[in-house]
């Protein structure tokens, strides 16, 4: 695939030289564990700073449904720790991801020239 691709810049822009080719990574992934990351670092930022205010640690129940259907579930957690723990999870699949290196859809690349 990488010597197609250096082929076809290579023809079609004859007068620069292509120095490499590499596959690029799914970015797609990445860019919705970026933004998970980024929504529960907000919302641990929030609840510290709600404990920062109150002295009291706040509970959540993390579960939409839950969040919905009080009443109907009593499993709450530490918003703190929960939000920590996420965001933790999260970053570390955003580095394995990078790590899988899953090469991004057809067509899609980087070529130097």
């Amino acid at each position: 695939m990488v010597e197609n691709v250096k082929a076809h810049f290579t023809e079609a822009y004859p007068t620069c030289e292509v120095t490499a080719v590499t596959k690029g990574n799914d970015m797609t992934k990445l860019m919705s564990l970026d933004q998970d990351s980024i929504e529960a670092g907000e919302n641990l930022h929030y609840y510290k700073s709600v404990l920062e205010k109150t002295e009291t640690s706040q509970e959540i129940n993390p579960h939409v449904s839950g969040q919905l259907w009080r009443c109907c579930s009593s499993e709450e957690v530490d918003a703190i720790d929960f939000y920590t723990n996420k965001e933790q999870y999260l970053l570390q699949k955003m580095r394995e991801q990078l790590e899988k290196g899953e090469p991004c859809p057809p067509g899609g690349g980087l070529c130097h020239l």
